[in-house]
């Protein structure tokens, strides 16, 4: 069996984990304001120090409870506070649930998967560099759970593209096979 379907199943399946702690975290934070997630590192004094001053500026809280987690009410597509207004679990559910799909979709589109997939994968990649970039210049936090979704939404983009990679090579290799049929 080929490495890149249980990766991206595993991958998948641990997206859609985090994504639903993220609920969590944000369901704490309404329900309890001075909530701090597990996440929060820096907070925590139960670190050793050498890696307490490698993780200051961790808060998935604050991350979690900036603007930037709703990113359609900061871009201004929906009013903030309206149904409409996802958070960013909402968008990695619906990414690793489609992820997910790979697997039937790759057997049952067999033509057009591999395209979809990996431009959902550099989509995905596009969306990551946006966030992380915030994270870093904007929020200057780093948030565990944000790192821990970009290596998993990495890691099903490397499946994709190898996926893409090898239906093109067997395209091109059925392709010509049937020149040499001709000749």
């Amino acid at each position: 069996m080929l490495l890149r379907v249980p990766l991206v199943l595993l991958a998948s399946l641990a997206g859609i984990a985090v994504q639903f702690y993220i609920f969590h975290v944000e369901r704490q934070l309404l329900l309890n304001p001075g909530y701090q997630a597990a996440c929060d590192f820096a907070s925590s004094g139960s670190l050793p120090p050498f890696i307490g001053s490698l993780l200051q500026g961790s808060s998935c809280t604050k991350v979690f409870s900036s603007i930037y987690a709703r990113p359609l009410s900061h871009w201004g597509v929906v009013s903030p506070g309206s149904d409409f207004d996802l958070g960013l679990p909402w968008f990695g559910l619906v990414y690793f649930l489609t992820t997910l799909a790979f697997p039937i979709a790759r057997r049952k589109f067999p033509n057009t998967a591999h395209k979809f997939y990996l431009a959902l994968g550099i989509a995905s990649a596009g969306f990551t560099i946006y966030l992380a970039s915030i994270l870093k210049f904007i929020l200057q936090e780093f948030c565990i759970v944000c790192a821990s979704t970009y290596v998993l939404n990495a890691i099903c983009l490397g499946a994709f593209v190898l996926e893409y990679r090898a239906k093109e090579q067997r395209m091109l290799d059925a392709a010509g096979g049937r020149e040499k049929k001709k000749q």
